[in-house]
C-alpha cells in the first residue's frame, strides 16, 4: 500500500519537487547539495540566506495523542 501511495504521490505532483526524505535515489547528499546552491545563488544575488533544519524523528513518541490532536 506505501508503494502505491508513493507512486500516485509521486506521478500526480502531490510532493513539492524538492522533497527529500524517503524518497529512493534522494539522499542527505542530496538535501546538502540543494541547501548549497541556494547559499551560492544567494551570496551571488547579493541577498542573505537564513535556514533552518528541523530533525523531529521521534519528536512525538512520547506526547500524550490527546494533546497532540
Amino acid at each position: 500500500m506505501a508503494n502505491r501511495l508513493a507512486y500516485i504521490a509521486e506521478t500526480q505532483g502531490l510532493l513539492h519537487s524538492e522533497q527529500m526524505g524517503g524518497w529512493p535515489g534522494k539522499s542527505a547528499v542530496h538535501a546538502v547539495m540543494a541547501l548549497a546552491h541556494e547559499v551560492q545563488q544567494a551570496k551571488c544575488n547579493g541577498k542573505v540566506l537564513s535556514a533552518l533544519d528541523v530533525d523531529v524523528k521521534g519528536a512525538f513518541d512520547y506526547l500524550s495523542r490527546i494533546q497532540l490532536l
